[in-house]
């Protein structure tokens, strides 16, 4: 889901230069129980983890993705159908060391900035020194899909009709359903409730 949002900028390049420790976010505890998925659910909120664009070439490289935000809707059907519309928006905060960013050309922020014009960006605004902080302001993406599932224990197995599928935990508690994506590392936590 986010893996091009999140996806590095760094090409390679000489050793990073020592930097403020990047933000890490924890997402909260979340421990699987199962439970019946049967329903129409609403996304309430997603957690991200903070280092997710850290890359071999560049491990100094980080994303703030706190202010991402999915909203939409998972419907588990008692036939095992499965159906989703979601839309990804909001801003990532990405440092990116300088001395990272010179392998792609870039000596300066301001020419960091230029090389991430993208159209899947609303705007790029990068500023500092040896570290450039870089806020990304995301156009928003929809996407939908239709599939079956099939639950086994604390776990829920996705397949859509594009042929992707994955495994996740999850936990039924209430009106609230927590999934904890595992086949995709960068897709973190999903809070969703139960629409009435």
């Amino acid at each position: 889901m986010c893996t091009a949002v999140l996806a590095s900028s760094c090409d390679g390049g000489a050793a990073a230069e020592p930097d403020p420790m990047p933000v890490v976010v924890m997402c909260p505890a979340a421990q699987p129980c199962g439970g019946d998925l049967v329903g129409i659910w609403t996304i309430t909120s997603l957690c991200l983890p903070s280092d997710s664009g850290s890359t071999a070439a560049c491990p100094t490289e980080s994303d703030d993705a706190r202010g991402l935000v999915l909203t939409g809707t998972m419907t588990f059907g008692a036939d095992s159908s499965f159906a989703t519309t979601d839309t990804l928006s909001g801003t990532v905060v990405r440092s990116i060391p300088l001395s990272c960013a010179r392998s792609a050309g870039a000596g300066s922020c301001a020419q960091v900035e230029a090389l991430m014009g993208s159209a899947s960006y609303r705007s790029v605004r990068c500023t500092g020194a040896s570290t450039c902080t870089c806020t990304i302001d995301l156009v928003p993406t929809t996407a939908s899909g239709t599939g079956t599932y099939v639950k086994a224990t604390n776990l829920v197995t996705i397949s859509q009709s594009d042929g992707s599928v994955e495994t996740d935990s999850y936990c039924v508690s209430g009106d609230t359903l927590t999934l904890v994506k595992h086949s995709d590392p960068t897709s973190g936590i999903l809070t969703l409730a139960r629409a009435q």
